[in-house]
């Protein structure tokens, strides 16, 4: 897994993801509801943590 900073992603956001990049978000489920980039899965690092 490659983790980018949120400039490179809002580049390659601009430029048109590619079809097999995922963009996983770890915050907490209520966190995610309040707002996320569309397209991105929510995975919380608590839960994460317990894998």
């Amino acid at each position: 897994m490659n983790t980018i900073s949120i400039p490179e992603l809002r580049t390659r956001m601009q430029a048109g993801l590619e079809k097999n990049e995922l963009i996983l978000d770890v915050r907490e489920p209520e966190e995610f509801l309040a707002g996320h980039i569309p397209g991105a899965r929510n995975f919380p690092l608590s839960q994460l943590e317990r894998t």
